[in-house]
């Protein structure tokens, strides 16, 4: 289903980019 996989890549990429952040402010 490409919805379900949108919804996927989504979250995918919020988790990334907190991940990001975190890395960001330990620098």
């Amino acid at each position: 289903d490409k919805k379900e996989a949108a919804k996927r890549l989504k979250l995918g990429l919020s988790s990334l980019y907190r991940k990001i952040e975190e890395l960001k402010i330990e620098l």
